[in-house]
């Protein structure tokens, strides 16, 4: 699932207050049909649920083995030699490729990226709020977090997003939610709230870039990837 605000200082601020601060005292929060309630960082990860923040809160000097236990209780996490082998197991399993002894500092965006969603599946998160996942990201760092998501939804994992990339929100979820004024202007699947005009202008919201490029060029019907285009047009 993806949310789209207007404004993009309101929604990083809105992520972390409606989190942590106002979601238990205006709204029933239900994790696996269990009514709960989310004061801290600490109840969220006893949930199962782990939060990806656009600025990544990493140590730079630290390896991202040791960036993953980081805040753990436990003598468990002074044997790095276990934990390290425990942290390839589940980067193995979910086909993350990442040097667990590289400093932060010598990472790519990506990469980073890759060390913290490792960590909310280390703490045992099984539902991930990712922010802006494509912020800073060149074209292989979004299509490697593209394939993290799809990844994480087949293997059971809930992925919510926040973010204005329209175009990944296309190719990447099932289910998307734009807010605009304070209010939810459009629900429902990529196609039916990108052929929502009215709504999309409500938000002053653009839908992907080949859809705007198919409608232009007269084409009938919303085009959500090129692939979707493509294979329309024949030319698998």
């Amino acid at each position: 699932m993806s949310f789209y605000s207007a404004k993009k200082k309101i929604k990083n601020i809105a992520a972390f207050l409606i989190i942590l601060i106002f979601l238990p005292y205006v709204v029933s929060i239900f994790v696996n049909g269990k009514e709960v309630t989310i004061r801290s960082p600490k109840d969220s990860y006893e949930l199962g649920i782990g939060m990806v923040h656009q600025h990544f809160k990493l140590v730079d000097v630290l390896t991202a083995a040791e960036n993953i236990v980081l805040g753990l209780p436990g003598k468990g996490k002074l044997d790095m030699k276990r934990i390290t082998e425990d942290i390839q197991k589940l980067a193995d399993k979910y086909g993350f490729e990442l040097d667990l002894s590289q400093k932060i500092y010598e990472m790519s965006v990506s990469q980073k990226q890759t060390v913290e969603i490792i960590k909310m599946l280390y703490r045992g998160a099984r539902i991930l709020i990712l922010d802006e996942p494509t912020i800073a990201q060149d074209v292989r760092g979004r299509r490697r977090i593209a394939e993290i998501v799809r990844t994480l939804s087949q293997r059971g994992k809930l992925v919510l997003a926040i973010l204005h990339d329209m175009d990944f929100v296309a190719e990447c979820f099932e289910r998307v939610i734009v807010m605009a004024q304070g209010r939810v202007v459009a629900e429902g699947t990529p196609r039916r709230v990108f052929s929502d005009a009215e709504a999309l202008q409500a938000a002053r919201l653009d839908p992907p870039h080949v859809t705007q490029l198919c409608t232009r060029l007269g084409y009938e019907g919303v085009f959500l990837t090129v692939e979707e285009f493509l294979h329309a047009c024949g030319r698998d």
